[in-house]
C-alpha cells in the first residue's frame, strides 16, 4: 500500500510539473505575440 501511494504521488508530481511547464510555455508564447 505504501509503495502504491508513493507511485501515485510521483505520478501526481510529474503531472503537476508537466502542467506547470506547459503553462509557462503558453505564457511565453503569448508574451512573444
Amino acid at each position: 500500500m505504501a509503495t502504491h501511494a508513493r507511485v501515485l504521488g510521483r505520478l501526481l508530481g510529474r503531472a503537476k510539473l508537466v502542467g506547470y511547464t506547459d503553462l509557462c510555455n503558453t505564457a511565453k508564447s503569448h508574451a512573444c505575440v
